[in-house]
């Protein structure tokens, strides 16, 4: 099966080795838009051994307002002006490769290990 050609990306890199390509599939957090001062923030988390990401509200969002979070992606290709009109706006997307830090592997981030559902004690013990 042949996807349709699209001019939009729905990339996010996890860590130095793994990138969400969420194109053909994915949940509606692929249409949050970037703000230099984003509403929510991506957060990854292990949970039964698997790196999962959330996305969480970092600040009151009021009724009717869009989600948005920072896109803070390594940029290999032209630089891309930023349009979000933020107090603060940091006139560009992303970091060039050649200036961006090293995204480092889950094994060399702090992340929270949570137990899946499953594997809680129910509250009746």
């Amino acid at each position: 099966m042949k996807h349709r050609v699209e001019a939009n990306f729905y990339l996010c890199q996890i860590n130095w080795n793994m990138v969400i390509d969420a194109t053909y599939k994915g949940n509606k957090s692929r249409y949050f838009n970037h703000s230099c001062n984003p509403s929510t923030e991506m957060q990854k988390w292990i949970i039964d051994g698997e790196t999962r990401v959330g996305i969480f509200a970092i600040r009151y969002i009021t009724k009717g307002e869009h989600l948005t979070y920072d896109y803070q992606f390594v940029q290999l290709g032209a630089d891309q002006d930023c349009y979000c009109g933020a107090v603060g706006c940091r006139k560009m997307l992303g970091a060039n490769a050649s200036k961006a830090k090293n995204i480092p592997s889950d094994e060399a981030v702090n992340l929270t290990a949570c137990k899946g559902v499953s594997d809680l004690e129910s509250p009746q013990g």
